[in-house]
């Protein structure tokens, strides 16, 4: 299969990145991803996922 340096950043509002989630080369698949929130304030935040020339990026909502 197809493995490309990926990373995943939780960002704040503010376009920070507060977590680098993965930064590194995995193959092509399907994966789960537990984000460690400890310390950060509850409130609007994006995880965004960047390959090659691909960038996606979701709202997530941390309440703790």
């Amino acid at each position: 299969g197809i493995s490309s340096h990926t990373t995943i950043d939780l960002v704040n509002a503010q376009g920070e990145v507060v977590r680098t989630l993965v930064d590194s080369k995995i193959a092509a698949g399907e994966y789960n991803l537990t984000a460690p929130t400890a310390g950060l304030p509850n409130g609007t935040y994006f995880v965004r996922m960047r390959l090659l020339d691909f960038i996606r990026t979701q709202r997530v909502v941390i309440l703790d």
